[in-house]
């Protein structure tokens, strides 16, 4: 967004002032995936995560299972429902009426209510499959990976290592517009560490940084 990409550009001007001739440069969308989705009233231009980028483009070449999603991307079938329950969300993705299969919505409305009621009662049944926490926790896991992560990353390539407060009030500032994000510091804690096992982060001295490949 451009006030976030402006505040981005003044950051990096009082950081150069500051720090006398170093510079700071911000790699912007890094992680993200820019790509059209085509359905018979319109085409939407989206951002989204590389992950979600991934399951439209299997789900656009074939109407699919969770179980060959899992097959396909080597991906737990957790965290494939995960994505799909995202994807449905938005109106992007629906399931076939008395089937266990996903595909492309055929239309797709800004107003979330116009969502298919097929689409918005198979959403309902992958929400009450777990309890409460686990759909809370569900969502925080998405919004930080599908709209946080690619700050997060960003950040980490510029500036090598951070720890969880940091990163934190970093992201108010220019994730949130200095808003308060929608998870607690202990969230984005435990996020960071699924990153860690992923080998996807380094955790040494309480700095986070990118594990170099």
């Amino acid at each position: 967004p451009i006030n976030i990409t402006e505040a981005m550009e003044s950051f990096s001007f009082e950081y150069s002032r500051l720090k006398k001739l170093r510079e700071l440069q911000w790699l912007n969308n890094y992680a993200r995936a820019n790509i059209d989705i085509k359905f018979k009233n319109t085409t939407k231009n989206i951002w989204c995560s590389a992950f979600h980028a991934v399951l439209l483009e299997e789900i656009s070449n074939k109407i699919s299972t969770i179980e060959d999603l899992s097959l396909k991307l080597s991906c737990s079938y957790e965290r494939i429902k995960s994505g799909l329950w995202f994807l449905m969300k938005e109106g992007w993705v629906t399931n076939n009426e008395g089937t266990n299969t996903y595909k492309i919505a055929d239309e797709y409305y800004e107003n979330k209510s116009l969502v298919s009621k097929n689409n918005a009662s198979d959403y309902d049944e992958m929400a009450f499959e777990l309890n409460d926490t686990q759909t809370h926790n569900r969502m925080i896991h998405e919004e930080l990976e599908t709209k946080t992560w690619p700050f997060i990353e960003g950040m980490l390539m510029n500036l090598g290592a951070m720890n969880a407060d940091k990163i934190y009030s970093s992201l108010r500032m220019f994730a949130f517009e200095l808003k308060d994000p929608p998870f607690t510091i202990d969230e984005l804690k435990d996020y960071l560490q699924t990153k860690v096992k992923e080998s996807i982060l380094n955790l040494e001295h309480k700095d986070y940084s990118l594990r170099k490949s």
